[in-house]
């Protein structure tokens, strides 16, 4: 990754504007992306007073076009709707003490999958109705249904890129 970098820097030369490195995450020695492209599960505490002592699940794929991180999450709209509402987005962002690469096959289909359902709507969210989705399975849904559709079509990550 070292003599990518390099060679990045010396083909763009110094000059090539202020984040050479945005796609290391500003630190290419620290970031190594062996693939190319990552998809993350990633763990935060739960905001809101009092709450920080529960884990938050949310997901983070390196988008194939820009190389920087979209993130996305399931949450309530607010904390009045833990126990049963609709579900929304918990805006989440790239922590690297959050975050944890996930394994992957060759290619870019599980980022294109996780990204594209980084940006769908979310089901009924609830923390303790069985069969309803909470962060936690939100976040391994998404990891797991990417995983399986570009075991099974490795293409199928650019059929959902292209809606």
């Amino acid at each position: 990754m070292l003599a990518v970098c390099l060679v990045r820097v010396i083909r763009l030369g110094w000059g090539g504007g202020v984040a050479t490195y945005s796609y290391g995450i500003s630190s290419p020695l620290k970031h190594v992306d062996y693939f190319g492209l990552t998809v993350h599960m990633c763990t935060r505490p739960m905001r809101g007073r009092g709450f920080s002592w529960i884990p938050h699940d949310f997901v983070c794929a390196t988008n194939p076009v820009t190389g920087k991180p979209e993130c996305g999450g399931h949450g309530p709209p607010g904390l009045g709707g833990a126990l049963w509402s609709d579900g929304t987005d918990s805006n989440e962002t790239f922590s690297e003490d959050q975050c944890t690469a996930t394994e992957q096959g060759p290619g870019n289909c599980e980022e294109k999958c996780v990204i594209w359902y980084i940006k769908q709507p979310r089901p009924t969210y609830s923390l303790g109705v069985p069969g309803v989705r909470n962060c936690w399975d939100w976040a391994e849904d998404v990891i797991r249904v990417c995983k399986k559709r570009c075991k099974d079509d490795p293409k199928s990550g650019d059929n959902l890129w292209a809606d």
